[in-house]
């Protein structure tokens, strides 16, 4: 089922997704001794982090993991594994959690049979994905025509490395590991997090997009 759900303003808007995310979490812990959810980087989800972090939320039966991560140090700038740190940073539990995507392989590509052995540990059910979406029409690290996205969107494998296209978008940071479209798929929840009205119109676009390489989230929208 899908459900659509526009907010007048930031502040009721966040509110509600914490509210709507932590009783995903609430529902699924009650049958489950330990959960996971996928959690997205970038700035347009940082007010949620920021009501979670203040939450008493048991984190130790919480597994958080990460949607997608550029290839880089978790010490560096664009590192999303390094901004949940740094905003959860006074939740031992959730930090102990955390699974990131980055290793010590010198590329994603080498790192993909060792990232989804970490994933394949995770506690299920994945109780949420939360995705964004970009205004060239990609999710997670799905971008337009990057090279594996074909193989992400087929593989059965939960993680799925790719490099994107060069674009104002990704700057030059274009190698990734990602989640694949059968990893988002396997969420029980998927949410789709997107502000402003040129965001609305590509959101639009995607609800009948056939091309899915030019516009990678329809192949989530269109489930």
């Amino acid at each position: 089922m899908h459900f659509e759900y526009v907010y007048p303003d930031p502040d009721t808007l966040f509110t509600a997704l914490h509210n709507y995310c932590v009783k995903a979490l609430q529902t699924d812990l009650e049958t489950e001794a330990k959960v996971s959810c996928y959690l997205s980087g970038g700035s347009t989800p940082l007010p949620l982090y920021a009501l979670l972090a203040r939450s008493e939320l048991p984190w130790q039966r919480i597994c958080p993991a990460l949607v997608d991560e550029r290839w880089v140090a978790v010490d560096h700038a664009a590192s999303n594994e390094g901004m949940l740190r740094k905003h959860f940073s006074q939740q031992a539990d959730f930090l102990t959690q955390l699974k990131g995507m980055k290793t010590g392989h010198t590329t994603a590509r080498d790192a993909e049979s060792a990232c989804n052995e970490l994933y394949a540990t995770l506690p299920q059910p994945v109780s949420f994905c939360l995705l964004g979406m970009g205004g060239d029409g990609h999710t997670a690290s799905l971008f337009p025509h990057a090279q594996g996205l074909t193989e992400a969107f087929q593989t059965t494998s939960t993680c799925k490395s790719l490099t994107a296209l060069p674009s104002v978008v990704t700057g030059s940071l274009t190698e990734r590991m990602s989640l694949s479209l059968a990893g988002i798929l396997q969420a029980k929840r998927i949410v789709l997090l997107f502000t402003g009205k040129q965001k609305w119109e590509i959101y639009q676009k995607a609800l009948h997009c056939s091309d899915k390489a030019a516009m990678p989230v329809s192949a989530v929208r269109q489930q």
